[in-house]
């Protein structure tokens, strides 16, 4: 049976993964188009998630002297550059959570500003499906800009 730790590590390698790949469909030509209904440009959902890997390791109680200075997102020039910044954030997350001892994911983290995860394991699962969600995003965008 797999630990807490791996399976915490497969799904935000998953949605790591899936990011940069989904983003890569969009048409680099679109990647500060926002279609109708309110939706996000792929700048803007990927600056979210960009931003978010800091809050996770933040969360986790990591301190700002060992989680990654903040990149300048606004310079960035390309859908790819910021998949990149994500894909190297999330690689930096993933190791931080593989050096974790085990109890750590059985735990509330003791700065996790969210009152209804109560462990380790929630957060990081959390932060897993949080992705997701935004890569869904990211596969709306593509969708619509597939439209005639």
């Amino acid at each position: 049976m797999p630990t807490s730790r791996q399976l915490v590590v497969s799904a935000l390698r998953r949605t790591g993964d899936a990011v940069p790949e989904d983003a890569s469909r969009v048409p680099p030509d679109r990647w500060e188009d926002a279609p109708a209904g309110g939706m996000r440009s792929l700048r803007q959902v990927l600056q979210h998630l960009i931003e978010c890997e800091d809050w996770w390791l933040q969360n986790m109680g990591v301190p700002e002297s060992e989680r990654p200075s903040a990149p300048d997102l606004a310079s960035m020039e390309s859908a790819a550059t910021m998949a990149g910044v994500f894909a190297s954030a999330r690689s930096h997350l993933v190791r931080v959570v593989e050096d974790l001892p085990e109890e750590w994911f059985h735990r509330r983290p003791p700065a996790c500003e969210y009152g209804d995860l109560q462990t380790g394991a929630d957060l990081l699962h959390y932060a897993a499906e949080h992705t997701y969600y935004h890569d869904g995003q990211i596969q709306m965008l593509e969708m619509a800009f597939a439209l005639p």
